[in-house]
């Protein structure tokens, strides 16, 4: 199965332009494009792909599958709160001058979204979870289920996660797959499910060579580029704070009681 969705910018406007948006909407698109390039530039995913083309990836999915607008600008940015690069050595974190960027750019309703995709936890746990809950879920909760879904399907894409130095995202997204699909179709978009068994069947059967596994950091800083002293500090202090929480969060989960086997 080819890659049916849009990976670059010139693709998705190509998209938008066969489907005749307005004006605003194309000027819309292009004012967060221009965001998420001084967000996310350097910023390179596991797979070796660039962060800026998932983005635009997951944005291209929610316009094909006719996601709500303010929807699809905040697939642009989704991880701005964990990843973007707001120009003060900090990350993983949510402040009001933040918000306010991210609002001015794509609405308070889509800086929600962006917002919530940062707390809302992503592993098989909380997902049992929330189809448990699923009638309670708020509207924002169930707006941002369906962006995490367009960022699992791009991440998937090209065989996405077998391209990854480890195996560790694959191992721990693959239990999730029956209940993603479940959520899929209780958000009333059953057309992801169709997408999730393409790319899962062509990830099953394929092998990738060692040598073209990503190997590399995550961040890419251009050679003329010379962090300053003080932020350098602030981004090591932010790292370690990030990475004492990741130890935690795991001390938290296998602390938790697993579901009992029928």
């Amino acid at each position: 199965m080819t890659n049916a969705f849009p990976q670059t910018i010139l693709q998705l406007y190509e998209v938008m332009l066969h489907r005749q948006y307005p004006e605003e909407k194309l000027i819309a698109v292009r004012r967060t494009y221009e965001l998420q390039l001084e967000l996310f530039a350097g910023r390179i995913s596991a797979s070796g792909k660039c962060h800026i083309e998932h983005g635009v990836g997951t944005a291209g999915i929610l316009i094909l599958f006719d996601a709500p607008f303010h929807l699809v600008l905040a697939a642009f940015i989704h991880n701005a709160y964990g990843l973007g690069d707001f120009g003060d050595g900090r990350k993983g974190r949510i402040t009001p001058k933040r918000q306010s960027e991210i609002c001015g750019v794509i609405g308070e309703r889509g800086e929600q979204c962006v917002r919530r995709f940062f707390e809302l936890p992503w592993n098989v746990g909380s997902v049992s979870q929330t189809l448990e809950n699923f009638d309670s879920l708020d509207e924002v909760t169930r707006e941002t289920l369906v962006l995490r879904l367009a960022d699992h399907l791009d991440h998937h894409q090209n065989s996405g996660l077998l391209y990854h130095r480890s195996d560790h995202m694959l191992t721990r997204l693959a239990p999730m797959r029956p209940n993603l699909s479940e959520m899929a179709k209780r958000l009333g978009y059953p057309q992801f499910i169709e997408h999730f068994d393409a790319v899962y069947a062509k990830m099953d059967r394929q092998h990738i060579p060692s040598c073209l596994r990503f190997k590399n950091p995550n961040y890419c800083t251009p050679r003329s580029y010379v962090l300053r002293p003080k932020l350098r500090w602030i981004a090591r202090l932010s790292a370690l704070k990030s990475r004492g929480k990741r130890i935690r969060s795991k001390i938290v989960a296998r602390a938790m009681p697993r579901p009992k086997r029928a």
